[in-house]
């Protein structure tokens, strides 16, 4: 996916795969900044928005972090609204793992 990415930097869908590739290999780090790239490149991908909101949060971001839940708390996407609600404790600054909902599961289409 890397490869794929650098040959066609334009494809959000390429830079999301290798978002999840680099998370299952355990490097956070990049696997945010390739969530970024994907959300650059379709910013109405609010699930990939969460994504990289919790990994944003998870990776020591949390003002951006939390901007993105905001965000997504009126989505249409009924998933995606509830998911970012459950992380209102996190603007109190509770940060107990109990009160961070567990990340998406990628969607096989």
């Amino acid at each position: 996916f890397q490869e794929a990415a650098r040959l066609d930097d334009s494809r959000a869908d390429i830079r999301k795969e290798l978002a999840y590739t680099l998370l299952q290999v355990g490097d956070t780090h990049a696997a945010r900044d390739a969530f970024a790239a994907a959300v650059r490149l379709d910013p109405a991908d609010e699930r990939t928005l969460l994504e990289l909101s919790f990994l944003r949060y998870e990776t020591g971001q949390p003002a951006e972090a939390l901007a993105g839940f905001r965000s997504l708390r009126e989505s249409e996407d009924a998933s995606v609204a509830s998911t970012a609600d459950q992380t209102r404790p996190l603007s109190s600054g509770r940060t107990s793992s109990s009160l961070v909902p567990a990340r998406l599961v990628r969607e096989t289409s």
